[in-house]
């Protein structure tokens, strides 16, 4: 339940940030007429996400044996690629807000008023996309039930529209710098689990060979209790890995580490040359 209210109020923000900066920038240059087109642009991207959403799982339901063990590895590949890119590109944009007012500008400036829809679709579908497939992936790896899961996610959309709201529509300031940090962070390890979870899937299915557990701490905690399951879904932690599962596990983890701090010594790097090229 956890999880899946991290994903969707992290991605689900991030979405209402880029339709707030949108709108703020239509209204500061007198150009609110404009607004349905945003609205539109939101609307599509949020049926083609729930279009998304539907196919995936009910192509998932169809599944048995070692294609669904098959399908589960490569959803899982995909989202953990995907989390591993979308945050490191998000820690590289040193201008977010400024970008999307650039966009917005362009598109006023060649009249070209079906772009500003097309630009918000895109936006908002690539978050929904991306929250889809994380959420399927964080359903495949825990055990706390469909109920919880839906809960968990339609309580982070509330909760990351109700703040986007507060944020453009009131005097409200919040430092979103240090949540996005915290959930990026968590995504990360969440990356790393379902990773590792992927080459237990490919195991199963034979792509990758089986191999006995590297360890076992299933006395200490079972993967399957309350504890473990949690655990699991959040971190992926399990009782008896391999080899090849601590790997992928600790890889990802050094590689997202690596990137991480040579992207943010870099950021540093161009702000205090900016900063002395301004004192000249």
């Amino acid at each position: 339940m956890l999880a899946e209210f991290v994903i969707t109020f992290r991605e689900t923000l991030e979405a209402a940030l880029i339709v707030g900066i949108a709108l703020a920038f239509l209204a500061r240059t007198k150009n609110t007429h404009l607004n349905v087109h945003v609205y539109l642009g939101v609307a599509a991207g949020i049926v083609a996400s729930v279009a998304a959403g539907v196919l995936l799982f009910s192509f998932f339901g169809g599944l048995e044996g070692t294609l669904e063990q098959l399908f589960e590895g490569t959803l899982m590949l995909v989202a953990a690629v995907a989390i591993f890119t979308m945050i490191l590109w998000m820690l590289s944009q040193r201008h977010f807000a400024k970008q999307i007012e650039n966009e917005m500008h362009l598109r006023i400036e060649k009249k070209y008023a079906i772009g500003i829809a097309l630009f918000i679709f895109i936006s908002v579908f690539r978050e929904g996309l991306e929250t889809v497939i994380f959420l399927a992936s964080a359903l495949l790896q825990g055990t706390g039930g469909i109920l919880l899961s839906w809960a968990g996610g339609i309580g982070g959309i509330g909760a990351a529209v109700a703040l986007g709201f507060l944020l453009f529509e009131t005097s409200l300031r919040v430092d979103l710098k240090h949540f996005f940090t915290a959930a990026n962070l968590f995504l990360a390890l969440f990356g790393a689990g379902i990773l590792a979870h992927s080459a237990h899937e490919f195991q199963e299915a034979g792509i990758l060979p089986s191999q006995s557990p590297l360890w076992s701490t299933k006395g200490l905690l079972d993967q399957s209790s309350t504890e473990g399951s949690f655990l699991r879904m959040m971190f992926g932690y399990a009782d008896e890995p391999t080899s090849l599962e601590a790997f992928a596990y600790l890889s990802y983890i050094a590689l997202f580490g690596a990137a991480y701090f040579a992207i943010s010594n870099r950021k540093e790097a161009e702000g205090e040359k900016a900063k002395n090229a301004s004192q000249k």
